[in-house]
């Protein structure tokens, strides 16, 4: 099975599911075959670490988690993000499941950094030898120099990337074996469908209050004409 997402922006990424797509809760399930990739602009196929198990995660219904379509990372900070109705959707940079990647165009941009020590330290030596030199002909200014990001907060603000999905597809693969799979859990599906739309009336009759109740006057009139119908 492969997850294909279309991107606003032309990008096309997602994910090869070796597994049967099923209702996880706020559990993630899957094994080591599983994939992420990236097609357009540029290809990049992002296998299993080994180092994490986190490798698929679906959640449509129980709502003190999460709902949708996840993979890598944790609970609440996937990899590979689809949210509910596709909204809030996201990219992280890395995490213990799969390999390190980037999956789309705009997180290859280089990182921009804060300023080295050196530089912040030879900008401030020049700032106060120009203040010493004007002091003799009038006050000098107050200047506001803005201070630069920290490394940290620059990691962080680049680590998660939005995603802007626009189409999402899911491909069934597979061969006739398991399109034989397919037909036969169908019909089975079928089946059970069916049963539940059917009354056993002969269980109903096991029940004192199924009788007194629900076919009392079936059963009243099987007494015989003088037999009061409730």
């Amino acid at each position: 099975m492969v997850a294909v997402v279309k991107t606003e922006e032309g990008q096309v990424l997602g994910a090869i599911i070796p597994c049967e797509l099923k209702e996880g809760g706020h559990n993630f399930y899957g094994d080591a075959n599983t994939c992420l990739f990236s097609l357009e602009p540029q290809l990049n196929i992002l296998r299993t670490s080994g180092l994490g198990r986190n490798f698929i995660y679906l959640n449509t219904k129980n709502k003190f988690h999460p709902i949708g379509l996840g993979f890598g990372g944790q609970v609440g900070a996937f990899r590979f993000w689809i949210g509910d109705e596709m909204k809030d959707c996201y990219i992280t940079k890395s995490d213990c499941t799969y390999s390190p990647g980037r999956m789309l165009q705009t997180m290859n941009e280089p990182i921009p950094q804060g300023l080295d020590s050196l530089d912040s330290l030879a900008a401030l030596t020049t700032a106060l030898d120009g203040a010493a030199a004007a002091a003799t002909s009038s006050k000098p200014k107050p200047e506001v120099t803005p201070t630069p990001p920290s490394v940290e907060e620059t990691l962080s603000a680049n680590f998660l990337c939005p995603l802007h999905v626009k189409e999402l597809e899911i491909w069934g693969t597979g061969d006739l074996s398991v399109l034989e799979q397919q037909r036969a859990l169908l019909k089975q599906q079928d089946q059970l469908r069916q049963e539940r739309r059917q009354v056993d009336k002969g269980r109903l009759l096991e029940s004192s209050f199924d009788r007194e109740f629900l076919l009392g006057g079936t059963f009243n009139r099987a007494k015989g004409p003088e037999a009061p119908s409730v």
